[in-house]
């Protein structure tokens, strides 16, 4: 870490799953395909249903 630069913070490792998509080179259904299938770990969900 360089001077002035902040600790991550579990915050900051949060995705959205379009930005996900994104560094996968992958398109957002792509995602949830490979969720619905079990290949990717379940993710923690808001009240509002959104992947945390």
């Amino acid at each position: 870490m360089s001077l002035g630069e902040k600790p991550a913070t579990a915050e900051d490792e949060l995705m959205k799953i379009g930005e996900l998509a994104k560094a996968a080179h992958t398109q957002v259904e792509t995602i949830r395909y490979y969720e619905r299938e079990g290949l990717l770990p379940e993710t923690a969900r808001t009240d509002g249903n959104y992947r945390m």
